[in-house]
């Protein structure tokens, strides 16, 4: 990951001692990195059970974001993702982009 913005925002994510809003905002401004360490980043929220539902939704969301602009899933992280990302990433794709989840699934 070469974008330094990026980089802060994935350490703020993955910073379980940051404040809870901090690391949503992260979550929500990273789905604007599309880039392969980033989805990973996210995924591990997003995949988590023990993770808050409101940041594993929110990255969820950017995600799918991602998933959008590159016009691919990963389906190795799409089967994966905790029930609120993945309600997230059906609902922003499939009203975006429903052949992605045609695909990916």
């Amino acid at each position: 990951m070469t974008d330094p913005r990026a980089r802060l925002l994935v350490d703020i994510l993955l910073d379980t001692g940051a404040r809870a809003d901090e690391r949503d905002d992260a979550a929500g401004y990273l789905g604007r990195y599309p880039a392969p360490a980033v989805v990973d980043a996210l995924a591990r929220i997003a995949c988590s059970t023990d993770e808050d539902e409101v940041l594993v939704a929110t990255a969820g969301e950017s995600i799918a974001e991602i998933w959008l602009a590159l016009g691919a899933v990963e389906p190795r992280i799409l089967g994966s993702l905790a029930p609120p990302a993945r309600a997230e990433v059906d609902s922003f794709l499939s009203a975006h982009a429903p052949q992605l989840l045609d695909n990916g699934s």
